[in-house]
C-alpha cells in the first residue's frame, strides 16, 4: 500500500469540514476532519446528569468536559512514557533516540503545565 499526502477539499461548510492536510495509507479515499478526529463521539460524550433529576446545573457540563480533557491529556503522557520506555529499554540506545527521548519528556512537561493551567478554568465554577 502506498502512503501518500494530499490536501483535502471540503465536504460541506461546517467547521468540521474543513480542509485537512494529511498523509494515510488509504488509497482514494478521502479524509475529512470530523471523520478523522471522530468528533461525533467526541462532542456527544458529555451526558450531564442534573437535568435528569430535575436540578439542571449549568456548570456540570463545564466539569464534565474538562475533565474529559484530564483524562485525554493522561492518556497522552501514558502514550509518551511508554515510547520512551521502548527506547530505553534496547541496548546500546543509539544517541539520536536519547535526543527524541528528551523531545517527548519535554512534551509530558508542557502537557503538565497545560493540567495545571485548566485549574483555572474549574475555578470559575458556581460554588453551590
Amino acid at each position: 500500500m502506498h502512503v501518500f499526502c494530499t490536501s483535502l477539499s471540503r465536504r460541506d461548510s461546517s467547521v468540521s469540514r474543513l480542509p485537512l492536510r494529511l498523509c494515510w495509507a488509504r488509497a482514494g479515499e478521502p479524509l475529512y476532519y470530523a471523520d478523522y478526529l471522530q468528533l461525533d463521539k467526541v462532542l456527544t460524550a458529555q451526558a450531564p446528569k442534573s437535568k435528569e433529576a430535575g436540578a439542571e446545573a449549568h456548570d456540570e457540563h463545564l466539569f464534565i468536559v474538562i475533565h474529559q480533557v484530564y483524562e485525554l491529556w493522561f492518556k497522552q503522557i501514558l502514550h509518551e512514557i511508554d515510547s520512551v520506555r521502548r527506547i530505553f529499554s534496547t541496548a546500546p540506545i543509539e544517541e539520536r533516540n536519547i535526543g527524541i527521548a528528551v523531545e517527548r519528556l519535554h512534551r509530558i512537561r508542557e502537557i503538565q503545565t497545560v493540567l495545571l493551567q485548566q485549574v483555572t478554568v474549574l475555578e470559575t465554577m458556581r460554588q453551590v
